[in-house]
């Protein structure tokens, strides 16, 4: 059911695709019902995600991660409703938590059952995810900035603080997994630990995203506004969204 899903929204999203511009920032298949069809999608990725999370994470459905990822994005960044928003954090929220437990399990217990099949098999889908998030990292910090400086609904700042710390726990664990593994010599602690691409990253991606388009412009309109002495006390989600030279 969830292939046959994905195989016609991507059929969907090509077919309205034409130009080649879109594939930037494209987000949740445009000529669809927008929001609703996104809220029921990722609520049903989502109940993929924590009831039977091997059909997710490996084969077939690892295979269709990265496009997940991608429309996570284009949700948060292109959807003002809460349910679309609420649906696409909830999900990247878990499959964070999923990434950071595997990477948990394989320092505590080595090669012990983590579901699936077998020690291997948890160790190729760890491996997987750290690829993913290495490969999707920087449009997922991006597209996160984005959304809590822009697009995000208020009720949702939460969820959205804990996809990003849930991204910084990953990168932790990453790096002890990477300490506990059989093959790496630990001498030099912590500094050098953290191979994994994640880790390695974050920290340029976080820096960088301020860099690019909508957060530039953010930052440079906010130094340069005029600043009202009311602008101390307001709520920072106030002053994120550029609205400090309101009143």
């Amino acid at each position: 059911m969830m292939g046959a899903l994905m195989a016609n929204l991507s059929a969907q999203q090509q077919a309205s695709s034409g130009a080649p511009t879109a594939s930037a920032a494209s987000p949740f298949p445009s000529d669809c019902s927008a929001g609703e069809l996104a809220a029921a999608f990722f609520s049903l990725a989502d109940r993929y995600l924590v009831f039977a999370r091997d059909l997710l994470l490996t084969g077939q459905g690892a295979a269709a991660l990265p496009t997940l990822v991608e429309w996570v994005c284009g949700v948060i960044v292109s959807m003002r409703e809460r349910e679309p928003v609420a649906a696409a954090l909830s999900f990247l929220s878990h499959l964070l938590s999923a990434a950071a437990r595997l990477a948990a399990e394989e320092t505590s217990g080595g090669v012990g059952g983590g579901g699936g099949g077998g020690g291997a098999t948890a160790a190729e889908t760890r491996a997987g995810l750290d690829a993913l998030f290495g490969r999707c990292g920087p449009r997922l910090v991006h597209s996160l900035l984005v959304c809590g400086t822009d697009t995000c609904p208020p009720q949702l700042m939460r969820p959205l603080a804990g996809c990003l710390m849930g991204l910084i726990t990953l990168a932790d664990a990453g790096a002890v997994a990477v300490a506990a593994s059989p093959g790496v010599v630990s001498e030099p602690p912590p500094v050098s630990l953290g191979d994994s691409e994640l880790r390695r990253g974050l920290l340029g991606w976080l820096r960088g995203s301020w860099q690019l388009p909508p957060l530039a412009g953010l930052c440079a309109s906010y130094l340069f506004a005029p600043r009202p002495r009311n602008v101390l006390i307001r709520p920072h989600r106030t002053l994120s969204r550029g609205q400090t030279s309101r009143r």
